[in-house]
């Protein structure tokens, strides 16, 4: 993704799918397509959510190939999903480009990156991103 300087937003649709929505924006493909295959991959998707993991092996049902960092993360250099700890313990991914932040359960908003990540009290956890 590298090269990509545009990118199809896709909102979440259900509770616990930012793992969709932000796999579909980062892979360019529509949220039905990547619904369909995260659920052959893990049929309760969209009650448990998904883990990094998960994202990795749907990718690869597509083709791409994802790499997850825990460390150096640059988020003025670097587009991929961010999985972030919030202070209320749970996990959400947003996506990350050009040092701004999508949400996809806010609106179209872009954030910057490090005013988001304030705001929210959130930790990052990991950074999924194409391999180069």
């Amino acid at each position: 993704m590298g090269e990509n300087i545009a990118f199809q937003f896709h909102p979440m649709r259900a509770k616990r799918d930012c793992g969709v929505a932000t796999l579909a924006t980062l892979l360019g493909r529509s949220y039905e397509e990547v619904l369909i295959v995260a659920g052959r991959i893990s049929p309760d998707i969209l009650k448990k959510g998904m883990y990094s993991a998960d994202q990795i092996r749907i990718a690869a049902e597509f083709g791409v190939s994802l790499s997850r960092r825990t460390q150096k993360i640059d988020l003025e250099e670097q587009t991929g999903i961010l999985g972030l700890m919030y202070a209320k313990k749970f996990c959400h991914c947003v996506f990350l480009t050009n040092g701004l932040i999508f949400d996809p359960q806010e609106d179209r908003t872009a954030w910057d990156a490090e005013t988001f990540i304030k705001r929210e009290k959130a930790k990052i956890i990991d950074l999924l991103e194409e391999d180069a």
